[in-house]
């Protein structure tokens, strides 16, 4: 079932999207194409989330040289919510506070700026958290380039912290693939990338064995490994 949300909304209103079964289970999915007077152009096919969480994390990040990078928050509860914002970068570069205590009212939602506190072009991780507990979603938004070639992309966090992930799709096509990770806890993480082609896998012994320190952002350049 396609429901075409311009006949609710009027243009140019940001709202966020709360869907509830009252029988029968569900899959959400959003399909959003932008195409702006200002030039920004991009289409989104994103699976929606089945649930709020206290806390969304976001590894990989770069704010644009010219553009803007947000996270916003959707509060889709009956409390007002506090959240945090923090940031993960290069071990031995000293990440900048994000804000902190924003609130996000009951039933709304907020855009968190995150390229007012990252300077342009810096690799990043973000994780957002709740500060009173209080369950909300985030998404990023990022708007980049100029005129004719300004683009626009969204993308959901996650909620939890894994020891595997499967990153289906990449390509090195006209461009670069790089891999960000990063991670929590009391001590370094020790990690090894696997690359699934379509002629088989390779695990490249530079790859295989990339230490991460706790709280910090590793970036890693694919390209070399995938022959276009």
């Amino acid at each position: 079932k396609a429901v075409f949300l311009g006949d609710y909304f009027p243009e140019a209103t940001a709202f966020g999207l709360q869907v509830t079964a009252s029988r029968g289970r569900i899959i959400v999915a959003r399909m959003m194409r932008v195409a702006s007077s200002d030039g920004i152009r991009g289409l989104s096919l994103t699976l929606g989330e089945p649930g709020p969480s206290t806390q969304w994390i976001f590894p990989g990040g770069q704010v644009p040289s010219s553009g803007e990078e947000d996270i916003v928050v959707a509060n889709p509860s009956d409390h007002v919510a506090l959240v945090n914002e923090s940031f993960f970068v290069a071990a031995g570069t000293g990440a900048p506070a994000g804000q902190q205590n924003v609130s996000v009212p009951a039933g709304g939602q907020v855009s968190l700026v995150v390229s007012d506190s990252i300077p342009s072009g810096t690799l990043h991780g973000t994780i957002v958290t709740s500060a009173n507990g209080v369950p909300v979603v985030a998404e990023r938004v990022t708007i980049e380039g100029s005129g004719s070639s300004r683009g626009w992309e969204t993308v959901f966090g996650t909620a939890s912290w894994g020891t595997s992930w499967v990153v289906p799709a990449g390509s090195t096509a006209g461009g670069v693939d790089t891999l960000g990770v990063v991670a929590n806890g009391l001590s370094p993480a020790t990690i090894g990338v696997t690359l699934v082609t379509a002629i088989g896998t390779t695990a490249p012994s530079s790859l295989a064995n990339l230490s991460i320190t706790p709280g910090s952002r590793g970036s890693y350049d694919l390209t070399p490994f995938l022959n276009g």
